[in-house]
């Protein structure tokens, strides 16, 4: 998990719970949390529900990575083809 309170990985279940609580009140680093996963070597994203909106400022922060949308049985369908 990255959190979007400081941009890095969390491995452990106390520290994502105290994550998840600090990112009620605090700026989110959504930008720096794309960077750290793309930094890391994960170059495949997936936006899960209905929308392109996160895809979108995914595919502007780091244009290299693959994005994909799933959002129903069909584009889950597409994605899965895609990624194989």
């Amino acid at each position: 998990v990255v959190n979007n309170a400081d941009a890095m990985f969390l491995h452990d279940t106390d520290s994502i719970k105290r994550s998840l609580i600090r990112q009620l009140n605090n700026p989110l680093l959504w930008e720096d949390s794309v960077r750290v996963i793309a930094d890391s070597g994960i170059d495949t994203f997936v936006e899960v529900g209905p929308g392109r909106v996160l895809s979108g400022l995914i595919r502007r922060i780091e244009p290299s990575v693959k994005v994909f949308n799933v959002e129903d049985v069909k584009s889950l369908e597409n994605t899965l083809s895609s990624i194989k």
